[in-house]
């Protein structure tokens, strides 16, 4: 099996040993005997789905370790199994995130995804190479992946995925990650998004979603890091947003967000991005962002996903502004106002 070295190797949990107990060389009815170990029937099945599907596309040189014109469910992608025989990590990425690494699935994931239910960490991200878009995911996301219960790290980037996001997110009472971002997504959230009480890091960029962000947010209480940016997303900011106080990035940039920046916002003592570019807010820019730790000056341009953006610590420009003067520490960094519309 391959190895994914960037990645840190989680804990393995206890469970049943998959061996007969009456012969040590014998494995259980639901398992498959590889290299002296025993493997989950079910969790292959899903690994031979995968392979079926992405037929067409898959990375032959990372796939194919026998060199004998074929993928078999043991060389598919990163794999990292327990020591009771089932799959707890899976990522198309064998190596650095770079698009040599990528094993390149495509087509739609399998609806026994659900057999997974053992799963940490599962990448499903495609790295944006201009030169190769044959390795992307696409169809609507199955609602068995609500079964995937243990999760604490789920990486759906840079597909093709369509549809609204499915309601799965009730039982992911582990999940600390989760990146939806730079897909085809419509419609709203789904109501259980906003019960992931672990979640630290939510990016849900580039999609075609609608919505308001509700009170809901509130049940966010690990969040550290939220991007909803180059959505459609309206209605103003809930005054629920300010008690975050683990937030340390916003962005809201490109959507029809309105209304004010509460007073509030010196709270969040933890923030040192926020990006509210190209919104309908105005009214007065309170002065407590000058008691929070960013750097107005920080630009760095995006090599890696979202090619040759640049990104600001502090980005409000092509909103609605209008009332001067505006506090000291951000007078230099307003940017445009459409403040004669």
């Amino acid at each position: 099996m391959k190895r994914l070295l960037i990645l840190l190797l989680l804990g393995l949990g206890c469970e049943s040993n998959p061996i007969s107990e009456d012969n040590t060389s014998i494995c259980l009815d639901s398992y498959t005997k590889f290299n002296g170990k025993c493997y989950y029937n079910n969790d292959i099945e899903v690994l031979n789905s995968f392979i079926e599907n992405s037929a067409e596309s898959l990375n032959f040189e990372l796939d194919d370790t026998n060199n004998d014109g074929q993928v078999s469910w043991d060389d598919l992608c990163y794999q990292q199994w327990n020591s009771s025989g089932r799959l707890i990590r899976f990522s198309v990425f064998t190596g650095a995130v770079l698009p040599e690494n990528n094993c390149n699935l495509s087509g739609q994931i399998p609806d026994n995804i659900g057999n997974w239910n053992k799963l940490t960490y599962l990448d499903l991200g495609y790295h944006p190479d201009p030169d190769n878009t044959s390795g992307q995911l696409e169809g609507e996301i199955p609602q068995s992946l609500s079964y995937l219960t243990e999760l604490e790290s789920l990486y759906l980037y840079n597909n093709l995925f369509t549809g609204e996001i499915p309601d799965i997110f009730n039982n992911m009472n582990n999940l600390k990650i989760l990146w939806l971002c730079n897909n085809n997504f419509s419609g709203e959230l789904p109501q259980s998004i906003w019960n992931l009480s672990s979640v630290e890091t939510m990016w849900i960029e580039d999609n075609s979603l609608i919505g308001q962000i509700g009170s809901e947010i509130s049940n966010l209480t690990s969040l550290k890091n939220i991007d909803l940016g180059r959505n459609s997303f309206s209605g103003s900011i809930p005054t629920e947003l300010y008690n975050l106080n683990n937030l340390e990035r916003i962005y809201l940039y490109d959507n029809q967000f309105s209304g004010n920046i509460s007073e509030d916002i010196s709270k969040l003592t933890n923030l040192t991005g926020i990006n509210l570019q190209n919104n309908l807010f105005d009214g007065v820019f309170p002065d407590g962002i000058c008691s929070l730790n960013i750097d107005y000056e920080y630009e760095v341009i995006d090599s890696i996903y979202y090619l040759g953006y640049t990104w600001k610590r502090f980005n409000v420009e092509n909103n609605l502004f209008c009332t001067e003067p505006y506090p000291s520490c951000i007078e230099n960094f307003m940017g445009n106002q459409n403040c004669n519309d």
